[in-house]
């Protein structure tokens, strides 16, 4: 397996989770725990997705 497959679903996941943490903090006016909750489902399904897509599909 190529870590660049691992590089991709962890920039994924990060960039994903910067992305969806202010906007269920600032936007949905969620605390501070339930925003942490509210950034983590997505970011672990998209990084999941790339990576099943770039290991499985593309075959990087």
């Amino acid at each position: 397996m190529s870590p660049a497959v691992r590089k991709k679903a962890v920039f994924t996941l990060v960039a994903v989770f910067v992305i969806v943490f202010p906007i269920a903090f600032f936007v949905f006016e969620y605390d501070f725990v339930q925003s942490l909750w509210a950034a983590i489902g997505p970011a672990v399904g998209s990084a999941i997705g790339i990576y099943i897509a770039n290991r499985f599909i593309m075959g990087d």
